[in-house]
């Protein structure tokens, strides 16, 4: 059942030909202008997409089943696509509505891994805008609000859910976190690689909100992060091993609020690596003073009691056949307890409600308008218009530099 108009979702490409099913373009022009107080508390669906939904079951679609649409990559169930674009009152709908939240498409990937792998896609990029923190801000919001309700309305073991490479949805994060995208751009680059990261971030932090709750068990908590993949045996931690700069900080934040401490160094890849040697051959350096180890992987630790941070290093076997122990005094980098604060922190203002409410113009018309257009305004802008009226970072260090905010300038 597709539609003879040739509407094109925001999402598609540019030189799209396809006649997209009316489920998408349903979806994918419902607002949440379109959904009420109302609607929320009975579960009432919006008009079109409810009569898209009764007309594709009628010809013999299930609810729970791929969208038969022509492009492969909207060919999912419906609740996938409203995930990923972040729809969070239709999703609440979709879910009282009995769509199962943990419906696998045929790679075995839930909701939630869908989300992980296509928010920044759908969300981020339509709006042109990709230099914005405020837009990867807002992004990162709706996939902190998705993972919620989906916890909430599924079983919150779905976090635990494997697809047919035995990835969870936070090996997705972690894998998109670590390929960097290969943007041309390298803003955009970094910025994607961080929104990765702090999706990732997202789901540690409602797995400690489950485990504080009671709902999920310190060893359950402990499998999900240690989980392995079946490509070459990685775990989270191993992922994380393999980035300094951003990796290791989360790793020593879980490595202190789950493992009292202490990584689980045992557990092996199918390369034979703990996540120790991992991030060993990562950065040596890093790993000693992040750590608070001095021998490389394979030697057992004791840490001296003293207040210069002296550590003892026992080789399990010296040179000459004998045990040995040497001393050297190393850097001691305490816990990174707050490495989650940003995702604790996604509240917005009013200027950024404003500008989240732009951002659905974009995902709607396919447009970027600026707050002096007119309602009924119809032109599509220059990037430089866009830039201008959406950068709002320019401190005291830019000023006396000369340096233009990195929308404007790349505009």
């Amino acid at each position: 059942m597709a539609s003879a108009e040739q509407y094109h979702p925001p999402i598609c490409e540019s030189n799209c030909s396809l006649s997209h099913h009316d489920l998408v373009m349903a979806l994918c022009t419902c607002t949440s202008s379109h959904v009420g107080p109302r609607m929320l508390s009975t579960g009432e669906l919006p008009g079109e997409l409810s009569s898209c939904i009764e007309s594709a079951k009628s010809s013999g679609w299930d609810q729970n089943s791929d969208i038969p649409d022509p492009s492969e990559e909207f060919r999912c169930p419906l609740l996938f696509l409203a995930c990923a674009l972040a729809k969070i009152d239709l999703i609440k709908i979709l879910l009282q509505n009995k769509f199962n939240p943990r419906a696998v498409n045929k790679h075995g990937e839930t909701a939630l891994h869908y989300t992980a792998r296509h928010l920044w896609a759908y969300r981020v990029v339509p709006c042109k805008l990709s230099m914005s923190k405020l837009v990867t801000k807002n992004a990162l919001k709706s996939f902190d609000r998705t993972v919620t309700v989906l916890t909430a309305y599924a079983h919150p073991k779905i976090l635990a859910m494997k697809d047919q490479s035995d990835r969870t949805a936070l090996h997705v994060s972690a894998v998109n976190f670590l390929s960097r995208l290969n943007h041309p751009n390298p803003v955009i680059q970094a910025r994607a690689s961080k929104f990765h990261l702090d999706c990732l971030k997202c789901m540690i932090k409602r797995l400690l909100q489950l485990l504080d709750a009671s709902i999920l068990t310190k060893l359950e908590v402990i499998e999900v992060i240690t989980a392995a993949e079946k490509n070459n045996g990685d775990s989270v931690l191993h992922m994380l091993a393999r980035d300094s700069a951003h990796g290791f900080p989360l790793l020593k934040f879980i490595q202190d609020r789950l493992f009292g401490g202490t990584l689980d160094f045992n557990k092996k890849n199918r390369e034979n690596k703990t996540v120790l040697t991992v991030a060993w051959e990562t950065d040596a350096q890093a790993t000693m003073k992040m750590f608070s180890i001095f021998n490389p992987p394979g030697c057992r630790l004791h840490v001296e009691s003293s207040t210069h941070g002296r550590l003892v290093e026992e080789t399990l076997i010296s040179n000459d056949g004998e045990a040995s122990t040497d001393v050297m005094d190393v850097d001691i980098v305490e816990p990174h307890v707050s490495i989650l604060e940003e995702c604790a922190d996604l509240d917005t203002t009013e200027e950024e409600n404003a500008e989240e409410n732009a951002e659905e113009n974009v995902e709607e018309n396919g447009e970027y308008h600026t707050p002096m257009c007119g309602s009924n305004c119809s032109l599509t802008h220059h990037d430089l218009v866009m830039a201008l009226c959406t950068s709002p970072h320019v401190n005291s260090r830019k000023v006396c530099a000369g340096e233009l905010p990195g929308d404007l300038f790349f505009a």
